[in-house]
């Protein structure tokens, strides 16, 4: 049984550490732990384990599709795993941590079908499953529930108004992450929307993370960058969008690589400081320089 439960694998925050540890910058109380375990961060106890019988309305659509039966062996091993989720997303960040391996050394992997159906289920389970997602869940349900209540309801059809906000916050949020139908919706959206190609950092400013990495992508930005390494990434652009309305203006190469100045990993770099995020993970000169730089912008007057 796992207890602490990483929000953002332990496979990817190495990435951008040295031995299994990194250096963290703790915005809210503004210093730096230098250093760290990776398991210290980006999780919670028991933050995916849940009574699967509360996601049934979201496993009844696997059943119709492979035509299972209540009876099936399967589907009742599934029902009685607290830790299905926990469990699954597991298997997708290690079919995801050997593809990243793998691409560092054969970018011709950016066009292959097999990795970007891979590299969108885990951008996009990586979009919603984090702490912040979750906290943000929990703020609506609350506000909700008090307003329904205020009115003197005590029952709604729509809506359960005897499971406790952060309890239903939670089920909303490991429903969103099996959710079939808003898998497909997402998948059509980054397939047909996107393209997608290699950005390789020509500077000596490294990439850093956040802990909510990719809220960008859940909410369907015009530019994201999914760091591989301080060195490497994704970039993911919409097409035949207008340029201004993209982070990097650079065309690719015919290899679909795009190489990459400062000043363009600054302008991602800014983008893991969004107002989400309460730590910065990464080498710790280069969390030092971007939030400099973040201070130098903020003094400015425009």
């Amino acid at each position: 049984m796992v207890k602490n439960q990483h929000y953002i694998p332990q496979f990817y925050l190495k990435r951008f550490g040295k031995n299994g540890k990194i250096d963290v910058y703790d915005i809210k109380n503004k210093k730096f732990i230098p250093d760290s375990n990776v398991s210290n961060f980006a999780s919670k106890r028991f933050f995916y384990d849940i009574d699967t019988n509360k996601l049934d309305s979201e496993l009844s659509i696997l059943k119709k599709i492979y035509n299972v039966s209540d009876d099936d062996p399967n589907y009742k091993r599934i029902l009685d795993n607290p830790q299905f989720i926990e469990e699954t997303l597991s298997k997708v960040e290690s079919n995801m941590s050997n593809y990243l391996d793998a691409i560092e050394n054969d970018f011709s992997l950016i066009t292959n079908e097999d990795f970007l159906s891979t590299f969108f289920i885990f951008i996009r389970t990586l979009s919603i499953r984090t702490s912040g997602y979750r906290e943000t869940l929990e703020k609506i349900t609350t506000q909700t529930t008090n307003w329904l209540k205020a009115l003197g309801i005590t029952k709604c059809s729509n809506y359960p108004l005897d499971i406790p906000p952060d309890e239903l916050a939670k089920i909303e949020q490991l429903k969103y992450i099996i959710s079939i139908p808003q898998t497909l919706k997402k998948g059509i959206s980054f397939f047909n929307n996107y393209n997608i190609y290699i950005g390789i950092n020509h500077s000596n400013l490294g990439f850093i993370i956040s802990n909510e990495p990719f809220i960008s992508f859940e909410l369907g930005f015009n530019d994201i960058c999914f760091p591989i390494n301080p060195n490497l990434s994704i970039i993911m652009q919409v097409k035949n969008v207008n340029e201004n309305y993209l982070i990097c203006k650079k065309e690719p190469n015919s290899k679909k690589i795009i190489n990459l100045d400062v000043h363009d990993i600054v302008k991602y770099n800014i983008f893991q400081n969004h107002l989400m995020s309460k730590y910065l993970f990464g080498n710790i000169k280069d969390i030092q320089n971007i939030l400099k730089i973040i201070s130098m912008l903020n003094n400015i007057d425009i």
